[in-house]
């Protein structure tokens, strides 16, 4: 938390992690294999991960938190010759979450996700294969405590 800032800080937390890959994969028995790439990382692996987030939390038990997260391009199908391989491009995602208590026993709550909308985007060499979105969630509820 961010208290060992300044005092004014102590209702604010952040945090993130990153994860870091790299792989190669090597077929083998070229002179029967057709793969197009030789040498490649292994499917479905990115190259890096990112993840952060940022929390603030009052006294009186209202919290809201922002979080992000990216991974990046990553291989979704390896190519056969002539066609290159196919990747996923990286997409940037952010959610939010709202709660606070209305009294008594009674919590509100709102969660937003996939706030940017990200395209879901698959590429083989220079062509776009298929892209989309998926769209923004929303949900409000409220909870009751016996």
């Amino acid at each position: 938390n961010l208290i060992s800032v300044t005092p004014v800080l102590a209702p604010f937390s952040v945090f993130a992690n990153a994860t870091l890959m790299r792989s190669e994969i090597r077929p083998g028995n070229d002179s029967i294999s057709s793969l197009t790439s030789a040498e490649r990382p292994m499917v479905g692996q990115s190259p890096y991960i990112v993840n952060a987030g940022f929390i603030f939390t009052s006294p009186g038990g209202m919290s809201a938190t922002l979080l992000y997260n990216v991974a990046g391009r990553r291989i979704l199908e390896a190519g056969s010759f002539p066609l290159p391989d196919t990747y996923e491009e990286a997409r940037q995602v952010v959610d939010a979450s709202f709660q606070a208590p209305l009294g008594g026993r009674l919590t509100f709550k709102l969660d937003a996700k996939n706030l940017l909308d990200a395209e879901y985007r698959v590429t083989q060499g220079s062509v776009t294969r298929h892209g989309y979105t998926t769209g923004r969630s929303f949900a409000a509820g409220l909870s009751w405590q016996p």
